[in-house]
Formats: C-alpha cells, structure tokens, sequence
C-alpha cells in the first residue's frame, strides 16, 4: 500500500511539472524525464553509496534537477515552437545515455 502511495504522489508531481510548463507557460517541454530521472539518481545513489538517509537524499536530488533545470532554461530560453521542443527532448537523450558506468 505504501509503495502505491509513493508511487501515486511521484506521478502526480510529474503531471504538476507538466501542466505547469504546459498549460501555464505553453511550451511543450519533452525534457520532464531527464529531471525525473536527475532527481532519483541522484537520491539513489547517495543512499546506496554515501549512506544518506532518504529523505535528505530525497532533497539534495530535487535541488539537483532543479540546478540542471535552471541551466537548461538558461540555453532554451529564447527559442520558441518546435526549437525549444527538440531542445528538450536533446536534453532528455543526452541525460539517458545507454549503458551502465561502472563507477
């Protein structure tokens, strides 16, 4: 039941995320999935490997995304149609690359 809750408030903060961007702002953005993903890596990897609790963990990584975010805006700020959709969508690519380093 707990992981139905967590997982139900997770979506829902990505469907925020999105209407925010899209409805508010009207911009198309196919860039929500890199953060997403920036967010939990980066939570992820401090409690497995520095031995953060979660919920710090939890905060550091929505700080994270939000530094990449904020510096993502600063590049794609000025295109505008489907130059600031392909924009996002690079960034979305480039933060999934293939594979798996093995740090």
């Amino acid at each position: 039941m707990l992981d139905v809750i967590l997982l139900s408030f997770m979506w829902a903060g990505l469907a925020l995320a999105w209407n925010i961007a899209g409805g508010y702002a009207g911009l198309i953005s196919l860039g929500h999935a890199a953060f997403f993903g920036i967010g939990a890596y980066t939570s992820s990897i401090l409690t497995a490997k520095a031995g953060v609790t979660p919920w710090i963990g939890m905060w550091v990584g929505a700080v994270a995304a939000a530094v990449i975010g904020a510096i993502l805006t600063l590049i794609c700020a000025r295109l505008r149609g489907p130059f600031f959709i392909l924009s996002t969508l690079a960034a979305a690519e480039v933060g999934a690359l293939p594979g798996e380093r093995k740090v």
